[in-house]
């Protein structure tokens, strides 16, 4: 998971531990197996990756609020 992050000047060390104050509870995975998550957890805690200053790299760099269907979440607004 923490390798799906980048900030310029950020070691892998930094992504894992903005992560986990982002609320991610895994920064090798994102959320433990066993845990249920929500959307608007999953949504919640890249909003906070985004708004820190983080680059999403996979795919085209869209998170979950960037993408149509899922844009008019409370927590993407």
């Amino acid at each position: 998971m923490f390798q799906n992050w980048a900030k310029e000047g950020v070691t892998s060390e930094g992504v894992k531990a903005a992560l986990v104050g982002c609320g991610y509870d895994n920064p090798y995975t994102g959320f433990q197996a066993y845990k249920h998550v929500s959307i608007d957890d999953l949504a919640s805690a890249s909003q906070c990756m985004k708004r820190n200053g983080f680059h999403y790299l996979l795919g085209d760099g869209k998170i979950i609020c960037d993408i149509e269907q899922w844009s008019s979440l409370s927590v993407c607004r």
